[in-house]
């Protein structure tokens, strides 16, 4: 009994750096992508901008199309007059034919307005992931135990890897031995 002391010190000790270790990796994992979303959250627009937008390319296109004949191939800018007689300098982007130039920009308007009416479906959906995510970090910071803080957070990537080299070594087997078969049997055939 006395010589299991020591060791089980030193299991406790190798065991607590480890728990440590691995508490301290998925915990930064997961900080990285709070971050992530964070950040996302962070740059998401506003509706009223998105609509703002939306006129403004809507309001390009249409000029556009009135002043079609006076875009060049080369043109990168048009500078013309809108409707109401002011001066507009729109960018023309670089590989859009002449002649779609104005679709570009309603499409561009389009999505702006899709943005728009499902803004607050993805502001929603990147709350709950944030929430979900400080979650699973407070249970990490309280997890004592190597298994559960893999299940919290499992490894994923190296597990895909394995499977996929076990399935082409499976399949090259199988071709090997396929070929064998097919090789006895002609000699069998022969003879």
């Amino acid at each position: 009994m006395l010589e299991k002391a020591p060791f089980e010190e030193n299991y406790q000790k190798v065991y607590s750096e480890q728990l440590k270790r691995a508490k301290q990796q998925k915990i930064n994992i997961i900080e990285k992508k709070i971050r992530k979303i964070e950040e996302a959250l962070s740059h998401l627009q506003e509706p009223k901008e998105l609509e703002e937008e939306a006129k403004e390319a809507t309001n390009f296109a249409n000029i556009i199309l009135a002043n079609l004949h006076q875009i060049k191939p080369y043109d990168r800018v048009l500078e013309t007059y809108d409707f109401e007689g002011n001066s507009v300098k729109i960018p023309l982007p670089d590989g859009v034919v002449k002649n779609r130039v104005s679709e570009y920009y309603f499409k561009k308007a389009r999505k702006a307005l899709n943005r728009a009416k499902n803004i607050e479906i993805e502001k929603k959906n990147l709350q709950e992931r944030l929430n979900f995510y400080r979650n699973i970090r407070e249970a990490l910071i309280k997890s004592d135990d190597l298994y559960e803080i893999e299940l919290l957070v499992p490894k994923q990537a190296g597990q895909k890897i394995k499977r996929r080299r076990t399935k082409k070594v499976r399949f090259f087997g199988l071709r090997v031995i396929r070929s064998l078969l097919v090789e006895t049997q002609k000699r069998i055939l022969r003879s």
